[in-house]
């Protein structure tokens, strides 16, 4: 429904202990700066919440006791917030302030923009495409993480319980020399199968770690301005590596590194369990290799 004129801001709330289920809903009509916001669960939280379509407003906040399902939302002003008892599914998410997902079960969506801050916290797994941030993105799940292109102005944290599985990872996408890079998947392999980039590079794999390496596709892994760490309880298996500013660091465990480069201006040091295998590894200062079996490189 359309609320409100031509010159009238119209703010909309909706407060029930059942079930909440609209179509499209614009709070304002033509002019967005007439634009009212849209509350959902503010003073008594609805049992399910379902938006068949299209919502736009200076600023959506929903809340429910179990499932919130919408279509594309756009917040026009300020915040997008969705907080739901047990699952979200969305479509595209805009806001010009803040995207913030709470989910105590799971978030599938298809793109989350967020002009501030992009934060998407679920119980258990999330499922999705690309998420972009104007300061910070930072994405944690319970279970499994499955999303396209990971991008902010400032820094990228990402942490699941058991598999990752990204397209791309870009901190600093301003090129304004603030922005790191933590990947964290605490008991399952984590992959990255096109670039990564920050001032400093953090990822810890609970499995396998795979950077940079899809179908034979190589990609470059890349800190910035300061160190690049790869530490994985499996196998380590990276297109190219590039540390500037500071140290390339990889350790694998249990088992061996295959890399296609690496090279730091500060120290390559690269530790596996088993093999060492690279095209090529220098470095500024120290090469340092230590496998407990044997290392190839040219």
């Amino acid at each position: 429904r359309n609320v409100g004129g031509d010159d009238t801001r119209a703010n909309i709330e909706i407060d029930t202990a059942g079930s909440v289920m609209t179509g499209a809903i614009n709070a304002g009509v033509t002019d967005a700066a007439l634009l009212g916001s849209l509350t959902v669960g503010g003073g008594t939280t609805p049992d399910t919440v379902t938006f068949g379509g299209e919502v736009v407003a200076d600023a959506i906040d929903v809340v429910s006791n179990t499932a919130i399902s919408t279509g594309d939302l756009t917040a026009l002003a300020t915040d997008v917030s969705l907080d739901a008892g047990t699952r979200i599914s969305t479509q595209n998410v805009i806001a010009e302030g803040d995207a913030m997902l709470d989910a105590g079960t799971s978030i599938e969506f298809a793109t989350v923009m967020a002009g501030d801050n992009a934060s998407l916290d679920a119980g258990t797994f999330i499922d999705g495409g690309s998420v972009t941030a104007g300061i910070d993105a930072i994405l944690d799940a319970g279970t499994t993480i499955a999303t396209g292109a990971v991008s902010a102005a400032d820094d990228v944290a990402v942490t699941s319980a058991d598999r990752m599985t990204l397209a791309s990872v870009t901190a600093d996408s301003d090129g304004s020399g603030v922005g790191s890079v933590s990947l964290s998947s605490t008991d399952g392999p984590l992959t990255v199968s096109g670039a990564t980039s920050g001032v400093t590079v953090n990822v810890a794999s609970g499995g396998n770690a795979t950077l940079g390496f899809d179908g034979g596709v190589l990609s470059l892994t890349r800190s910035t301005g300061g160190l690049l760490e790869v530490d994985a309880a499996g196998t380590i298996r990276t297109g190219q590596i590039q540390a500037t500013g500071g140290n390339a660091e990889l350790t694998s465990s249990t088992a061996s590194i295959t890399t296609d480069s690496v090279s730091a201006t500060g120290d390559a040091v690269l530790d596996a369990e088993t093999s060492i295998s690279s095209q090529n590894i220098s470095a500024g200062r120290d090469v340092l290799k230590t496998a407990g079996t044997s290392v190839s490189t040219q």
